[in-house]
């Protein structure tokens, strides 16, 4: 699938996040059977901070994962919106200007989504 992340139709949520981690884990596998995924309204795209292309394909085919992935090999799109802590949630309304970003650590994490 391909995710356009410049269409003025749909809300976006991005996932910044690393395979290795406990809190992005949950993150991940609570989005994989929320209802946003099948959300028409919203485009969702998960990056992978710091990992290559075969280690994120091979976790997600592991875990199932259904929610669209992408990897930031260099932290170079990391850096433009955090300094530290993962996973943090990128809300960003369908005229692609960002809503709110929030570290989502813990329990409740679809909580942290706000649009």
């Amino acid at each position: 699938n391909v995710i356009d992340l410049q269409n003025n139709d749909k809300k976006k949520l991005v996932i910044l996040f690393a395979s290795w981690c406990s809190d992005s884990n949950r993150l991940i596998m609570t989005l994989n059977q929320s209802k946003i995924l099948s959300d028409r309204n919203i485009e969702v795209i998960a990056i992978a901070r710091e990992e290559d292309i075969d280690t994120v394909k091979a976790w997600r085919d592991k875990l199932k994962i259904k929610v669209p992935l992408a990897v930031d090999t260099d932290r170079s799109i990391y850096k433009r919106f955090a300094v530290g802590g993962i996973p943090r949630l990128v809300m960003v309304a369908n005229d692609n200007h960002i809503i709110k970003m929030n570290l989502a650590e813990g329990h409740d994490q679809l909580d942290k989504i706000q649009w």
